[in-house]
């Protein structure tokens, strides 16, 4: 919900629909997002105690700020328990970058908020890391540094960028593998039954085409003048 449109006066249809990440301080730089499009990034002095934030993207400051700076404004997303959620300020803007795609949906146009983690934390997440060289010969070191750092906290699965989208490339794949099987399936069971109509139509006028035969009809009409 945006500032100035409160949430009596929208229909639900009419609100705004985005992706949400929360994110830490560090995400864009590792990202590529080293500078805002404009205002500021998050930094470590966004903390629950400070005023709560928020970072659009420009595909979301297209779709619901035309023709103004969004800088300043404020939003909220509504939580699954339905209270009443904290109104976050607008503090920056951020190139289009999508984390996880919906499926048949153009990037360019995938709305996307973004919160500092500090302020949304949750109990489960995922890490990015950049290293120097090929990410898999780092996998076993960050493994061990993680649970040094946290032995409580295993991390469930590490793979690099490319593995991790190899892996959604193959699962999308597989189900547009899948659907066109089914699609062959249905063309040949329904050719079958096609053929089964056609051919048990033409088996029951047998006995009719014989009388006509005996009676001298031909097989063949022609429209062509003598």
């Amino acid at each position: 919900i945006l500032s100035g449109l409160v949430g009596s006066e929208m229909c639900i249809r009419d609100r705004p629909v985005s992706g949400i990440l929360d994110v830490t301080p560090t995400y864009f730089e590792t990202f590529g997002f080293s500078e805002p499009i404009s205002g500021r990034l998050f930094s470590d002095s966004d903390t629950m105690e400070s005023e709560h934030t928020a970072i659009i993207n420009r595909a979301f400051a297209t779709e619901y700020f035309p023709n103004e700076d969004p800088v300043g404004k404020e939003l909220r997303v509504p939580n699954k328990a339905g209270d009443v959620a904290r109104w976050l300020k607008i503090v920056g803007v951020v190139d289009n970058y999508v984390q996880s795609p919906v499926v048949g949906e153009s990037w360019k146009d995938y709305a996307v908020i973004y919160r500092p983690f500090s302020q949304h934390f949750h109990r489960y997440g995922s890490i990015a890391a950049i290293f120097p060289n090929d990410g898999n010969k780092w996998i076993s070191t960050l493994r061990r540094e993680m649970d040094a750092l946290s032995p409580e906290s295993s991390p469930n699965e590490i793979k690099t960028l490319k593995d991790h989208r190899a892996f959604n490339d193959m699962f999308l794949g597989l189900l547009v593998n899948l659907f066109i099987a089914f699609g062959v399936v249905s063309f040949l069971v329904a050719s079958i039954g096609l053929y089964a109509v056609v051919s048990f139509s033409a088996s029951q006028r047998i006995r009719e085409f014989g009388i006509r035969m005996a009676l001298g009809c031909l097989l063949y009409t022609s429209d062509a003048a003598d």
